[in-house]
């Protein structure tokens, strides 16, 4: 059979180179189309990856807030009962019904929260500039457990018949930062706020 279209090739060669090219061009293109799927399928992999990946991570970072929600500390001045009739009056523009509570004339603090804080720092400031120079009070406490109190060495004195911000930052057994920050006029406390301090990337 070969024999007999030998001649016939050998006349129409052109066409034999033909076929051979188309082949060839046919072969390209199925491998091209090939690699292109295949480029397709990898992309969509890594996106897939990348999802579960973020998935993953996210799932990771609800585990810590779980944990750190078990363990986060509360840290602010202790508090006693205002006298009702300066609360009902409005003493210095206030009706609220809580003052610092300073046994033996100190401030106190307390971890008011459901783990113990470390690391803690309190400022007192002024709100307003007085006429005379007053101290700015400082101080470090290493640790308070929960439902701890501490007696921190400023005195009730010194605060009493000024408008004070304290500033108290703190730290979770796990390094998470907080900070409270407490408005005073005449050791009354006017505003209370718990803040989550931003992590640092």
């Amino acid at each position: 059979m070969w024999e007999a279209l030998s001649p016939w090739l050998q006349t129409h060669e052109y066409i034999a180179i033909w076929l051979e090219g188309i082949a060839l061009i046919l072969i390209l293109g199925l491998d091209c189309f090939e690699w292109r799927n295949q480029h397709r399928e990898r992309k969509e992999h890594r996106r897939e990856v990348t999802a579960q990946l973020a998935v993953s991570q996210k799932q990771v970072e609800l585990s810590q807030e779980q944990v750190e929600a078990t363990l986060r500390p509360c840290v602010s001045l202790s508090m006693a009962p205002r006298e009702m009739e300066a609360a009902v009056l409005a003493v210095n523009e206030t009706d609220s019904t809580v003052i610092v509570r300073c046994p033996g004339g100190l401030i106190q603090i307390e971890n008011m929260g459901v783990g113990p804080a470390v690391n803690i720092r309190y400022e007192f400031s002024t709100v307003q500039p007085h006429e005379s120079s007053y101290s700015h009070p400082t101080g470090y406490v290493a640790g308070l457990a929960k439902e701890g109190v501490f007696l921190i060495p400023v005195s009730r004195t010194l605060l009493a018949g000024h408008d004070f911000e304290s500033l108290i930052e703190y730290e979770s057994v796990s390094h998470r930062k907080y900070r409270t920050r407490v408005t005073l006029n005449d050791l009354v406390i006017t505003n209370m706020r718990f803040e989550v301090v931003p992590q640092e990337a």
